[in-house]
C-alpha cells in the first residue's frame, strides 16, 4: 500500500533465564536486509521506530521465569510502503533481536551488542526473511463456453493472472 503495513508480521523470540527470574527492561532489534524496509517494531504495547535500521524499545517489564521454557517475546514488524511512494519492490526485511538488557537478583546485565553490530554470536536470534512487493496477483479460473470433454486434447479451463493496481507482477 502507499502507507506501508503496520504490525504486518509477528516474529517470536524465546528468552530463557538460568540464574533466577529475569526482568527485561530493554530490547533492540535490527533489520539486516534492505535498509528502510522495516519502519517500526512493537512488543506488547511498546513501539519503537527504526532509526538507522535499529528499533530501541525501553521501559519494558517482561518477566522471564527461572528455568523451564522461558518467555516467548512476540515482536510485530511494520513495513514501509512499496513502489513509487516507498522502497523498491523486491526489497528484503530481516528482523533480528540484537540486544537485551535485564535484571536478575538486583544485578543488571546485557546480552548482545548495544550497537547491534553483527559480531561473534550476535545478533541473538532472527525472524524469517520477508520480501516486500508492491503488487499481488489475482488468479481467476473459468471453464470455457461450449467445451465438451472427449478423448484427446481439450481446452478444459482458462486461467487468468492479473496484477492489482500497485504494479506489474512476474509469473
Amino acid at each position: 500500500s502507499t502507507t506501508g503495513a503496520a504490525g504486518a508480521t509477528k516474529a517470536r523470540f524465546n528468552v530463557t533465564a538460568t540464574n533466577g527470574t529475569a526482568v527485561i527492561s530493554e530490547l533492540k532489534f535490527t533489520n539486516t536486509a534492505t535498509s528502510g524496509t522495516v519502519t517500526e517494531v512493537r512488543v506488547g504495547s511498546t513501539t519503537a521506530p527504526m532509526v538507522s535500521d535499529v528499533a530501541y524499545l525501553t521501559g519494558l517489564n517482561l518477566t522471564v521465569p527461572n528455568g523451564g521454557t522461558g518467555l516467548d517475546i512476540d515482536a510485530f514488524a511494520s513495513y514501509a510502503p512499496v513502489g513509487s511512494t516507498g522502497v523498491t519492490s523486491g526489497g528484503l526485511a530481516l528482523l533480528k533481536l540484537c540486544y537485551v538488557k535485564y535484571t536478575i537478583g538486583g544485578t543488571t546485565t546485557t546480552a548482545g551488542s548495544s550497537t547491534c553490530a553483527t559480531t561473534g554470536s550476535y545478533p541473538i536470534s532472527s525472524a524469517q526473511t520477508m520480501t516486500l512487493v508492491g503488487s499481488k496477483p489475482t488468479v481467476t479460473a473459468t471453464q470455457p463456453a461450449g467445451v465438451v470433454l472427449s478423448t484427446g486434447a481439450v481446452e478444459a479451463i482458462d486461467v487468468t493472472i492479473t496484477a492489482d493496481a500497485a504494479g506489474p507482477i512476474s509469473v
